[in-house]
């Protein structure tokens, strides 16, 4: 139960993203975005661990893999992510993204060893449907750069999964978690320089970094690393599920997006095919 209490947090916190990237990371390159957010994750998940973690380590092997998950995941994945929300809207840039269920479920069976159900056949299909009709409301060439964005962060996320999971392995979650926000902060900053750092002193840098970073990067993905360590990919994925729901809602609330009726019916098939693919975790 606790993995998908952890999950559920998680895709609540992850699901207000779209709506704070799109309102106030407008001026900021996608680099320097993710650099802000990963240097207020890294000092909440500092703050996190030091009181609540009862150990403070990792070996040299959950280093480098929690690497392979920062570079793939909040680095290379929310890259992408940014430019589609810029592109096609926060409310469809998220529903695309969370097809990294099916990416990090597929490859779960090759690595880890799960066995596929039929479930995962049917929840692809209906997903892939559910894609088509958000696609069919945005379908202009200007826009297909940014759909194929959302599919690669769909593809980067996947991947970040496996690599946190078998992390867990080979460290405490949470310092794993402080480890990896690092990274990421490391990285954007030595592409951007002191830019990230002077951003994350502004006041669109603070609102963005502790909203978008410190609960989505820090809090939300403690809590779901520490979920992947003690329920698995299947199980812990599941309860994400939550946050197309709420990052479509909220940008039609906030940012007054507009989508058409195959826009909304896309979100909820794409959701309900991901949560058959799912039903095994529950059953």
């Amino acid at each position: 139960m606790l993995p998908m209490i952890y999950g559920l947090i998680a895709g609540v916190l992850w699901g207000f993203n779209p709506v704070v990237i799109k309102k106030y990371g407008e001026g900021l390159d996608t680099v320097t975005v993710n650099g802000v957010r990963a240097f207020y994750a890294f000092l909440l998940t500092l703050i996190i661990t030091f009181t609540i973690s009862p150990t403070y380590q990792a070996d040299f092997t959950g280093l480098l893999i929690i690497f392979l998950s920062a570079l793939s995941g909040p680095f290379l994945g929310d890259i992408f992510y940014v430019k589609a929300i810029r592109g096609i809207g926060g409310g469809n840039a998220i529903t695309i993204g969370y097809m990294y269920v099916f990416v990090a479920e597929f490859i779960s069976i090759l690595i880890l060893g799960e066995t596929p159900d039929y479930h995962i056949l049917i929840g692809t299909l209906l997903a892939v449907f559910g894609v088509s009709l958000i696609y069919r409301g945005y379908g202009s060439v200007s826009s297909r750069r940014e759909y194929l964005s959302a599919f690669l962060t769909a593809v980067f996320w996947g991947f970040s999964t496996i690599f946190s999971r078998l992390a867990t392995l080979h460290g405490d979650p949470f310092f794993l978690t402080v480890v990896r926000n690092l990274y990421v902060f490391t990285l954007a900053s030595s592409i951007k320089g002191s830019r990230v750092v002077k951003e994350s002193f502004s006041r669109k840098g603070f609102i963005l970094g502790f909203l978008a970073g410190g609960l989505s990067f820090g809090l939300g993905m403690a809590l779901f690393i520490k979920a992947l360590s003690i329920g698995g990919v299947q199980v812990s994925a599941l309860p994400t599920l939550i946050a197309p729901v709420v990052g479509r809602v909220f940008s039609i609330i906030v940012n007054e997006e507009k989508p058409d009726s195959s826009g909304i019916i896309g979100t909820f098939v794409t959701v309900l095919g991901l949560s058959i693919g799912f039903l095994k975790t529950t059953f």
